[in-house]
C-alpha cells in the first residue's frame, strides 16, 4: 500500500512524520509510548495535534492502531535524527 494513494502526498509527509515521532518515542524512553496524550507531552505538541496526526495515521494505514510495528521493521534503516527521515520512511517496503 502507498500511504499517498490513501491521504494524498502532503499528509502523507504528515503520517511518515507521526511514525518517526512515535519511533523517536520509542528509542529514547525504550517503549512505546502508552497513550497519543503521552506522545504528545514528550514530543510537546498540542493534544489536538497528536490526536489528529493518530486519526490520519489510521485513515492511511488502515489495521494498524499505532506506529508500533511499523517502527520496529523500520527502526534499522531510519535515523529519527535526520531530517531525511520521512523520506528514507516513505521509501521502505515495511510489508
Amino acid at each position: 500500500m502507498v500511504i499517498a494513494d490513501e491521504v494524498g502526498f502532503r499528509d502523507s509527509i504528515k503520517v511518515l512524520t507521526f511514525i518517526i515521532s512515535w519511533g523517536s518515542f520509542i528509542e529514547s524512553e525504550g517503549r512505546p509510548p502508552e497513550t497519543v496524550d503521552e506522545l504528545a507531552d514528550w514530543y510537546r505538541m498540542s493534544r489536538a495535534k497528536a490526536f489528529k496526526e493518530q486519526k490520519l495515521f489510521r485513515l492511511a494505514l488502515p489495521g494498524e492502531e499505532t506506529p508500533t510495528r511499523l517502527w520496529a521493521l523500520a527502526r534499522t534503516k531510519v535515523d529519527v535524527k535526520s531530517a531525511a527521515a520521512p523520506v528514507i520512511l516513505g521509501g521502505l517496503s515495511l510489508s
